[in-house]
């Protein structure tokens, strides 16, 4: 019998990363959701508990006391690997360039860059552990440069592009993981419907992410795609 294998998911309480707990939990995976306030995450405790799946783990991105812990956490319950690493966990900052505050884009960049490359080395030995590991940073076709020329949302666009750094980083700098820049297509979630009427429904996206990183290569190491496998130009 083949062994169950575990993810683990960041920013699990609502819109894609809920939808991507739901995902893994049908696929058969043990799912190791966090969030920053399990407490307060109720319809992600509802879904953990009627798949008898283990309690979400408290995690901020933003905060490296949380990460540690959360990683202590994930020990004293017995995980002894990760066979996939999903950083979903995203905000969106300030809009305007020419209203930023340093201190909002510092913001910014610390939940979605800082935080993942920390979670990242703080994790890696149980990916390490995984026959065939994979890591998944959540990207955005908003975060290309070839394609940016419509302006606004600009912290989102800004750390995305350097989270896509990042992911040619750890593919660059970490042997035996696969590491992709996945971009969820136009999701219907608060962020998507705040530029217009998305048309992808967050189930959707996460069925065609599942297929597409479960056929990921070595070839795909370092590649920035969609949920469909396409290429998104940097």
């Amino acid at each position: 019998m083949a062994t169950q294998r575990t993810i683990l998911i960041t920013g699990c309480s609502r819109g894609i990363g809920l939808a991507l707990a739901e995902e893994y939990i049908n696929r058969g995976w043990q799912v190791l959701a966090t969030c920053r306030s399990p407490e307060r995450a109720k319809e992600l405790t509802a879904l953990l508990k009627k798949h008898h799946q283990p309690p979400a783990v408290a995690l901020d991105t933003a905060d490296d006391g949380t990460i540690l812990r959360a990683f202590q956490t994930v020990l004293q319950r017995g995980v002894r690997k990760l066979d996939l690493l999903f950083h979903n966990a995203g905000i969106s900052g300030p809009e305007d360039v020419l209203k930023a505050t340093r201190a909002e884009l510092d913001a910014t960049f610390s939940t979605n860059v800082s935080g993942p490359m920390v979670i990242t080395q703080t994790f890696l030995p149980l990916l390490k552990a995984a026959p065939q590991p994979k890591l998944v940073f959540m990207s955005t076709i908003m975060s290309s440069l070839e394609m940016n020329m419509g302006g606004g949302m600009m912290a989102y666009r800004v750390t995305k592009t350097a989270l896509n750094g990042m992911v040619r980083q750890f593919a660059g700098d970490v042997s035996g993981v696969i590491v992709l820049a996945m971009h969820p297509g136009w999701v219907q979630t608060d962020l998507g419907n705040s530029v217009g009427p998305a048309p992808l429904s967050p189930a959707a996206s996460c069925r065609g992410m599942y297929d597409t990183i479960e056929g990921a290569t070595r070839a795909h190491n370092g590649k920035f795609i969609d949920y469909q496998g396409q290429k998104i130009r940097w």
